[in-house]
């Protein structure tokens, strides 16, 4: 998942091992154009966790939010937060098909 993604201010939505995510810059608005040095001075990555079936705007189940700095490393720390929530309630380290985590051991 690359940091620019995010710039175009489309959120990555995903599953791993029962839960759902969203990941989002926010606000979320597109500024991979916007030649301004500060487009990002204020912006977080938004990260929200939920389970179930439904979609990230129909569903009912509680959903757990948290921010993040709008850095690449800030995007580091949200994928390793996701890690954590996505291993709650699993008994063995590794998912089903074995990756370590929602984007492999590497990221």
């Amino acid at each position: 998942m690359s940091y620019n993604f995010f710039q175009y201010g489309t959120p990555f939505f995903g599953s791993f091992r029962g839960k759902n995510y969203r990941i989002a810059r926010n606000p979320l608005k597109n500024v991979f154009f916007d030649s301004d040095p500060h487009k990002n001075d204020d912006a977080q990555f938004e990260v929200t966790v939920w389970e179930g079936m439904e979609n990230f705007d129909t569903t009912t189940a509680e959903k757990i939010t948290e921010y993040f700095p709008f850095t690449p490393k800030g995007r580091l720390s949200a994928v390793a937060w996701l890690d954590v929530q996505c291993a709650d309630g699993v008994d063995s380290g590794e998912g089903k098909d074995g990756a370590d985590g929602i984007f492999g051991a590497d990221e």
